[in-house]
């Protein structure tokens, strides 16, 4: 009997080293990367066609914190800032007339999956493609160019958002879905480059300020005022042979939500993570002889 408990003692210990080697070196594989984004943005909405139109591509940039668990898997923490525009020249729509500008600001946490080993301690494994999945909250405001200024559309109404019979006034916060794919390269130990586009579903309507059916434009304006009805309905504005009231026909699309786009290039730096070692850079790798004569101190004697 002692005999047998000796035997599973001495397994329990051989199976506790196993164990806590793998665990440490999966501990040292781990690390962090740090860095910027550059590139564009996009929308699709109700104020294009099907795709995202060419001409409204707008500068993008933004900031990341990447956590790399495993060669394979990573979490990264990002936000991104960014201008979407959108109008109804493109929409083919062009007597409706309506157009948009907002500022974009984004904060996400997204999971990427490595297609090929990805670790900066192995110089054999210096770039892999990638594909990523996340959720992110936003900020939108949009706003409409009026005799020279531009104006907030949201306060308006101009759906007769927040009159008594109609729906509520949207937030300016949403929630989105990130969804992409990228590849990043190993410049060197301390470095990685890469590109990335990135799709967001979100869960609006309203980035562009169009969606359901026009208001009764005497509601509007008993309520909120010419300003409210003059960029509710801009048709008139477009074509004076048009009606002045367009009744409460649709306006946009209230079946579908908006999306919108980021992708650009990303630019990090390498930080060691794990305990002790976090905020060191990688050691260089040893040559194939130096590796060689570390592991045979007698050679040479």
């Amino acid at each position: 009997m002692q005999n047998g408990a000796n035997v599973n003692t001495h397994t329990m210990r051989n199976f506790t080293t196993l164990f806590l080697l793998f665990f440490c070196l999966n501990v040292q594989a781990q690390y962090f990367d740090a860095g910027v984004f550059v590139g564009t943005a996009n929308y699709q909405g109700e104020l294009i066609k099907s795709r995202m139109e060419p001409t409204e591509y707008n500068f993008a940039c933004g900031a990341f914190l990447r956590y790399n668990l495993t060669p394979r898997l990573a979490a990264k923490l990002m936000v991104n800032g960014t201008k979407l525009t959108g109008s109804d020249v493109f929409s083919g729509r062009r007597s409706r007339n309506l157009s948009f500008t907002t500022f974009l600001a984004e904060v996400g946490v997204q999971g990427e999956f490595n297609l090929f080993d990805y670790n900066i301690l192995d110089g054999a494994h210096k770039a892999t493609p990638y594909v990523f999945l996340g959720a992110a909250g936003f900020y939108y405001n949009p706003q409409a160019e009026y005799n020279g200024r531009m104006v907030d559309l949201r306060p308006l109404g101009t759906e007769g958002q927040g009159l008594p019979g109609y729906a509520e006034i949207y937030s300016k916060f949403s929630v989105a879905v990130p969804l992409g794919f990228g590849v990043k390269v190993a410049i060197h130990e301390v470095s990685n480059i890469g590109f990335e586009i990135g799709m967001r579903k979100t869960f609006t309507d309203y980035i562009d300020d169009v969606s359901g059916n026009y208001p009764v434009m005497a509601d509007l304006y008993e309520y909120r005022g010419k300003l409210a009805t003059e960029l509710s309905y801009r048709s008139h504005q477009y074509d004076r042979d048009l009606p002045r009231d367009p009744g409460t026909r649709l306006r946009g699309n209230p079946n579908t939500t908006d999306w919108y786009l980021f992708g650009g290039v990303t630019l990090s730096i390498n930080l060691r993570g794990g305990n002790k070692s976090f905020g060191k850079y990688p050691a260089k790798r040893k040559s194939r002889s130096q590796r060689f004569h570390s592991q045979n101190p007698w050679y040479g004697f």
